[in-house]
C-alpha cells in the first residue's frame, strides 16, 4: 500500500469515521469536552458532498435553532457618524438591530486601536 494511504488510514484515538463515498481518504468527526473537530479530505468533488450528506445534519443537531443573520451594507463618501445619524431611526425602531464596526490589517493591536479611536469608546480587544 503506497505510503500516503496508509496515512489517511490513520484514525486519532476516539475519532469517528466518516465513509467517503467518492475517493479513498476519509472523514473524521472527533467530539470533546462538548465541541466538535471534523476532518475532511481536501479535494472538492469529496469534501462538498461528505460536508453536505454527513457533516452539516451533526452540526444542525448539535444547535438551539437561534441564527445570527446578518447583512453587510457598504457605504463611501460619508464618514461613520454621518452614516450612524442616518440609521439612528432603524436602531431606535429595532433595538435588536446592532452595528459592528470591523477591519483587515496585519496586526491586531492596531486595528483594535483603530476601531477603538472610530467608536470614541474603551478598549475593544478581548484579550
Amino acid at each position: 500500500m503506497p505510503e500516503v494511504n496508509v496515512r489517511q488510514a490513520m484514525v486519532p484515538e476516539g475519532a469517528e469515521i466518516l465513509e467517503n463515498s467518492r475517493g479513498t481518504a476519509p472523514g473524521l468527526w472527533i467530539e470533546d469536552a462538548g465541541r466538535a473537530v471534523v476532518l475532511l479530505p481536501g479535494p472538492p468533488r469529496e469534501l462538498k458532498p461528505l460536508f453536505r450528506e454527513q457533516v452539516l445534519p451533526r452540526l444542525e443537531r448539535r444547535v438551539s435553532g437561534v441564527r445570527l443573520y446578518s447583512r453587510e451594507l457598504r457605504v463611501t463618501g460619508l464618514g461613520e457618524s454621518h452614516v450612524e445619524q442616518r440609521i439612528l431611526p432603524i436602531y431606535k425602531r429595532y433595538p435588536e438591530v446592532q452595528n459592528h464596526d470591523s477591519r483587515r490589517a496585519r496586526r491586531n493591536a492596531n486595528s483594535f486601536a483603530l476601531l477603538d479611536r472610530r467608536r470614541g469608546a474603551g478598549k475593544t480587544n478581548p484579550e
